[in-house]
């Protein structure tokens, strides 16, 4: 069994480690390679990837038809690519040809792209490749590669010339069979010559082709296609965005394969593969706005060997005065959002939270002061909303959905010592789950792992602009979920619809109150208050304030800005 440390590394115009509580022997590695632009972020990848270079590859950051012929070039001259406006470039490029020692530079594109007098300041040898459009300067980028290696290609790489990404994926199938890549629109002068293919047929404009089509439905499954065609087990994958092609482009001169997230994230077949593949290494090229951190939970979340023996730090001194964290969720599923995180973000959640010493209590132990965790650790305390399907899933072959938060949970009980998947469900609709025949089924699993069965109303309705239903949701709802749990089992807990904001008789109606003789009497209400909880200090009305669990349009009020905020003043943290 392997222990792993997860380190982030951040990479802007300075290489900073970002500080946590990961510690073991071996390491799964991501590193974020990034300046504040495009420009600066060619100059971040060549400086982390390049100690010195005879060449140096240029082309346009504005226009991407000319530039990504550049990726093979830049494999076989052992280069990077650096980009440049058409008529201006930076002074950190400028530098960085300086740094590397650079006697010569090939110039990918025409002078519209990339003038003249602005290579020629420079006082460095170079060449320029450029035709009268993006597949003639293809064409040319081609015979170069070919004159360098020094034989003419029997067989060659073609991708389509109308968008960006195919060709990009593409860099990795070059690399590995050392052929050049071609950008094609249908029929080339060429095209006899080519074995494979990148991209559909459609992308191509072509009707046949009789060589090794490798393609996927979309973009970012055919990134996906290029990595399985070649069927090797990769220690090191680049992610790069879908979306804009800058960063890939930059990334393809080292020929690694590159995965595309869309604005979605990553596909579900992606981020599937990457827990499979399990690399040791994950380079980001590209900044968080295309590349959101979230991309980074969720491969952390997907490899299993990151859960491996994973260990609780060592305990801190008790400190009972301390504030404690109430998160909620919403759904879990395939792509993140302000209200969704998928299974891969909800694990890694866990894990980052275990490895910094914080350990799950249910609701009610935690409004009952029964903090059943080991000493020296903080308690916390998970909640979901709303009861749907996603929250506990029985699949058509009668098994548990293993990406369902109920399955998440216990999936990492077994893995994490000392944790336990206590969490609350708080539940609207007659039919928790959204499936009758499982129901109890459902309720008899949880009830018996510890988990909570809480109330979110019958109809899930603004109850600040419907008062007079107050009564009527609560214990209408109440009585529907006890009548499928364990006898005695009392719903006693409520999350407030929409987290409204009552008054303080508002507030006394719901946490006690009766409706066709059914009465409640609700320990804790759950609000939206963005905060963490006073523990033990209540207040009249046990309001407990829930932290958003996600990273998404949380205003710096989520759970990460609160991890954080802990990380850097641990002594205002719960510890029991």
């Amino acid at each position: 069994m392997k222990k792993i440390l997860i380190i982030l590394v951040l990479i802007t115009t300075l290489v900073i480690k970002v500080p946590g509580s990961f510690a073991s022997e071996e390491f799964t590695e991501i590193t974020r390679i990034s300046g504040s632009n495009r420009y600066l972020t060619s100059v971040e990848f060549s400086k982390n990837n390049f100690s010195s270079s005879e060449f140096a590859v240029i082309t346009s950051g504005q226009d991407f038809p000319d530039a990504i012929s550049s990726g093979a070039l830049a494999q076989i001259l052992k280069a990077p690519i650096l980009l440049v406006e058409s008529n201006s470039m930076a002074n950190e490029v400028r530098n960085e040809i300086e740094r590397l020692g650079v006697s010569k530079l090939y110039v990918v594109g025409g002078e519209s792209k990339v003038r003249e007098n602005l290579i020629k300041t420079l006082n460095i040898d170079y060449e320029r490749l450029a035709g009268k459009d993006r597949y003639e300067t293809s064409e040319k980028v081609l015979e170069k590669f070919e004159e360098i290696n020094g034989l003419v290609e029997e067989n060659i790489i073609v991708a389509g010339g109308n968008d960006y990404p195919d060709a990009l994926s593409a860099s990795y199938l070059a690399k590995e069979l050392n052929k050049p890549i071609l950008l094609i629109n249908g029929e080339s002068k060429y095209l006899d010559r080519a074995n494979y293919a990148v991209g559909s047929l459609k992308s191509l404009n072509l009707k046949e082709f009789k060589g090794e089509l490798i393609y996927g439905s979309d973009r970012y499954d055919t990134s996906l296609a290029v990595i399985k065609y070649l069927g090797k087990e990769n220690s090191e994958i680049v992610v790069s965005s879908g979306i804009d092609y800058a960063d890939a482009l930059v990334a393809s001169s080292l020929g690694k394969p590159i995965l595309l997230s869309g604005y979605k994230g990553f596909s579900r077949a992606i981020i599937k593969y990457i827990g499979e593949l399990s690399p040791a290494n994950v380079v980001f090229t590209g900044g968080e706005k295309l590349l959101p951190k979230y991309l980074e939970d969720q491969i952390i979340g997907s490899i299993d060997y990151n859960f491996e023996n994973a260990t609780l730090p060592e305990p801190m001194e008790s400190n009972t005065s301390g504030k404690v964290m109430i998160f909620t969720y919403h759904d879990v599923g395939e792509e993140e959002h302000r209200y969704q995180r998928t299974p891969e973000g909800l694990k890694y959640d866990i894990l980052n939270l275990y490895k910094k010493g914080y350990l799950p209590v249910s609701l009610k132990d935690y409004m009952n002061g029964e903090i059943n965790i080991p000493s020296g650790y903080t308690p916390y305390v998970m909640t979901f909303d709303d009861g749907n399907r996603n929250k506990f899933n029985i699949l058509e072959n009668g098994e548990i959905d293993p990406d369902s938060s109920y399955a998440i949970l216990k999936e990492l009980d077994r893995k994490l010592e000392y944790y336990n998947p206590y969490a609350t469900f708080f539940i609207s609709g007659k039919i928790p789950f959204e499936q009758k025949e499982y129901i109890e089924y459902k309720f008899k699993l949880m009830i018996e792992s510890g988990m909570d069965i809480g109330n979110h109303t019958i109809n899930h309705i603004d109850l600040k602009e419907n008062p007079t239903k107050i009564e009527e949701e609560i214990a209408t709802q109440k009585a529907n979920l006890e009548k499928y749990l364990p006898n005695g089992y009392e719903v006693n807990t409520l999350a407030i619809p929409f987290s409204s904001v009552f008054n303080g008789s508002g507030y006394n109606r719901l946490i006690s109150g009766i409706f066709n003789g059914v009465k409640y009497n609700n320990i804790a209400i759950g609000i939206g208050g963005w905060a963490p909880d006073d523990y033990p200090n209540k207040s009249n009305y046990n309001l407990v304030s829930r932290i958003p669990g996600t990273r998404i349009d949380v205003d710096g009020y989520g759970m990460y800005d609160f991890i954080d905020y802990f990380d850097k003043n641990p002594s205002e943290r719960y510890v029991k």
